[in-house]
Formats: C-alpha cells, structure tokens, sequence
C-alpha cells in the first residue's frame, strides 16, 4: 500500500507496513465506518483489485460479492458503532456461502489515537479451520486438541457420548 493516501496520526507508517505483512485480512475504519486502511488479504477476500479500492469509502459504495447484502452491511456498521461506542471488542464468526466458500472467524477492535481516543475500529479475520473425522484419520490434525473438560459446565456421561 505505497500509493494510499491517509493520515500519519491515525496510521503510522510502521503500523502499515506490519499489516501489509500479515498473511490474514485486517483493516481499519474511522467512525463512520469508512476505510482508512486495508490489507492486500482484505482486498482478496472482497475480490476487489487492490486494497486501495477501499480507502475512503463505506462497504455501501463498494462492488464486492461480500457488500452485495444490505442487510449484512448494515450489521457490519452496527457492530463498528457498538465497538467504538462501548471500547470493548467483539469476536463472530461470519459466513456468507454466496460470496466465499468458507466461514472465517472476526475480531473488531476499538482504534485509538494519541490522545487514547476512539477513532475508528481495527478488524481482523481469520479462516476457519475445520476438520472432518478423515482428517484425523489421515493425521492430519491441529497439534493440540483438548481431550479433558474444560470445566465443569460439561458432565462425564456428555463427554463420552459426544466421543
């Protein structure tokens, strides 16, 4: 993202440039839900060109199979207004079979200034991963998987029903 105009308050350089780096979808809005920044990833996922394609503007005014629902983009908008309102994250998981063939996990994030004030939310996402009883077969697996309850919540006779 050499070529994208923003502000150096809001956005430092070193912050982009570590972004551009990530291999997983993360951008930044200010309050009104604009884009001040986005990742090539970002861009891949919306199946949009480049990520300055986003840059000032709202997922209204974008041509993305993901911004094709209305409805979707205003409880995007309305997740950034809780986010920034409330200074607490939030963590969904988003799936949208008409626009990509996998769910991915989100997590928004209030975006301070300077100032540590609130000017915009920081989203990330990150593909879901998901695995069949094939792949466990095939050892092809996470490297680590909880075996024991994780409290009590859970009851002996569920657990060993649910394996």
């Amino acid at each position: 993202m050499n070529d994208d105009v923003h502000d150096d308050n809001y956005l430092p350089r070193i912050l982009t440039n570590i972004l551009d780096q990530v291999p997983d979808p993360y951008f930044i809005k200010d309050l009104d839900s604009m884009y001040i920044y986005a990742n090539l990833p970002t861009a891949k996922l919306a199946g949009l060109r480049t990520p300055n394609d986003f840059l000032h503007r709202t997922e209204y005014e974008l041509c993305s199979r993901l911004t094709e629902n209305a409805d979707v983009v205003k409880e995007w908008q309305f997740q950034d207004k809780q986010v920034s309102t409330s200074k607490k994250g939030l963590s969904m998981l988003d799936v949208h079979p008409e626009a990509v063939s996998y769910p991915y996990i989100v997590k928004k994030m209030p975006f301070y200034d300077n100032n540590n004030q609130c000017v915009g939310v920081v989203t990330y996402e990150k593909t879901l991963q998901t695995f069949t009883p094939n792949d466990f077969v095939n050892g092809r697996c996470p490297g680590s998987l909880l075996l024991n309850r994780p409290d009590d919540f859970l009851q002996k006779k569920s657990v060993k029903s649910f394996f």
